[in-house]
């Protein structure tokens, strides 16, 4: 029997049909299928996301179709219709390839409206937003963490965010995930007094496993934020003890320039596309980017570029976070 979901992102639709109630009950009942290997739930992945049943199975376009019981494996994408499907055995099936395929067709059609995904953090003060990039590790939102809890900025997005431009060309951020968890190791440096609470079996790898704080806000003081905000400040950051303190800011040439280049790639990161191919978890697809894509991407790093300030910021975790507070 097809089950069908709807997933619905600021007005934008993309549907999901699949023949299993595993698939069906992760996306939709929050029940994760039997694995080794859990992903995190849809909800904490894409910001703004409404999930509902969608009874009308006539999809003709934008859907992703998965099936796990056909006994027939292949992939099949038609990027200028949207739709991708997948049938694998239920036992070879990575969810994680799924979300990709959503996140993708989502972020295309969030582009005809002037919006994207962005992979960052962000922190809000003084109604000004300002975000976070780097890479995986990079330290983002160790330093959000800290900078909302000792410099009483707002969290405002901790991993994926939807940003955009409005009418006049002003860059914002419209909405933001808030689950927060931070690698044991960065417990004990950036909230100490939570190293107790760890599980003792996160202990034993001190980089790879994760700890959720979202529970502990109050206690620390952190206060999140879904405001609509512009963005003002944006900073390529890299925490670690072991560089050297620097703080440059970035003037960009007519030339194609390095820091373009990271930002072009953070704005296809969540989606895992680099305009010629998807990355799927187990291989790599055709992907679903065009022309309308590419440009979107073009004309909002050309709109950040001209309305904030860019900055490259390295070294130990007081030292960054000093630097970004000075522009307060």
């Amino acid at each position: 029997m097809a089950l069908c979901l709807k997933f619905t992102c600021f007005g934008k639709s993309v549907y999901l049909i699949t023949d299993s109630e595993d698939i069906y009950n992760y996306y939709h009942k929050h029940i994760f299928p039997d694995s080794n290997d859990p992903v995190s739930f849809i909800d904490d992945l894409f910001p703004g996301i409404n999930i509902s049943e969608y009874k009308d199975k006539t999809v003709l376009k934008d859907y992703v179709v998965c099936f796990c019981h056909c006994g027939i494996k292949f992939h099949h994408i038609d990027a200028e219709n949207n739709f991708a499907v997948i049938s694998t055995d239920k036992e070879e099936l990575n969810i994680r390839d799924v979300n990709v395929l959503l996140s993708t067709i989502i972020s295309k059609k969030l582009n005809l409206i002037g919006k994207s995904f962005l992979h960052c953090a962000v922190i809000e003060k003084n109604g000004e937003a300002t975000v976070l990039l780097g890479g995986m590790g990079a330290g983002k939102t160790s330093l959000a963490v800290y900078l909302c809890r000792y410099f009483n900025y707002r969290l405002l997005c901790n991993d994926h965010a939807i940003v955009g431009i409005e009418n006049t060309d002003i860059p914002y951020v419209y909405s933001g995930t808030l689950k927060t968890t931070l690698r044991p190791g960065a417990v004990e440096l950036v909230v100490p007094e939570l190293t107790d609470y760890v599980p003792k079996f996160m202990m034993n790898d001190l980089w790879k496993t994760q700890f959720e704080l979202n529970e502990y806000f109050d206690a620390l003081g952190i206060k999140t934020t879904t405001e609509i905000t512009e963005i003002k400040h944006i900073f390529f950051v890299k925490v670690d003890k072991n560089l050297s303190c620097q703080c440059n800011k970035i003037f960009f040439k007519k030339n194609f320039s390095r820091p373009l280049l990271e930002l072009h790639n953070y704005l296809g990161e969540f989606t895992r596309s680099n305009g010629k191919f998807l990355f799927g978890i187990n291989e790599i697809l055709p992907s679903f980017d065009d022309n309308a894509t590419n440009n979107f991407r073009k004309k909002f790093s050309q709109c950040l570029i001209a309305n904030a300030n860019f900055y490259d910021v390295c070294g130990n975790i007081n030292y960054v976070a000093s630097s970004i507070t000075k522009l307060y």
